[in-house]
């Protein structure tokens, strides 16, 4: 019987954004491609819910059950990263989305950075309170 890994490591190869899954390839498994494993996230519902999907190529690690040789079943706990796809820089919080936009967290303050058009909803007032107030510099 072949060793049972319950946690491994291995290669997004693709992401199906509509069910939350993801297959992926384990190198330790002759280059094995998962079955369609579901991508765990923090919140699932319209109050609270933080949307995230791995992007292919990620170093994924991944839940796989007891009994996953024969059914197929496992999840996605999360991305690392590795020597070749390492953290932007220590310390501070930065999101990063597909499309190139950023949010960082600084010492000193935030950086964002929007690819596109911004569009600013609320359904009360909007207040914007600052030493000093720069438009279109």
């Amino acid at each position: 019987m072949a060793e049972q890994k319950l946690i491994r490591e291995g290669v997004v190869m693709s992401v199906n954004d509509s069910l939350m899954t993801a297959r992926v390839t384990f190198e330790d498994r002759d280059a094995a491609v998962s079955a369609e494993y579901a991508i765990l996230g923090r919140g699932s519902t319209s109050v609270a819910a933080d949307y995230w999907l791995p992007s292919v190529g990620d170093t994924a690690v991944c839940l796989c059950a007891p009994n996953g040789e024969e059914s197929g079943e496992g999840w996605i706990i999360g991305t690392r990263y590795t020597e070749q796809a390492a953290p932007i820089k220590a310390g501070g919080r930065r999101l990063t989305l597909g499309n190139g936009t950023t949010v960082e967290m600084i010492e000193d303050g935030a950086n964002i950075t929007v690819t596109g058009d911004v569009n600013l909803t609320a359904t009360g007032n909007i207040s914007v309170t600052g030493a000093m107030i720069f438009l279109n510099q």
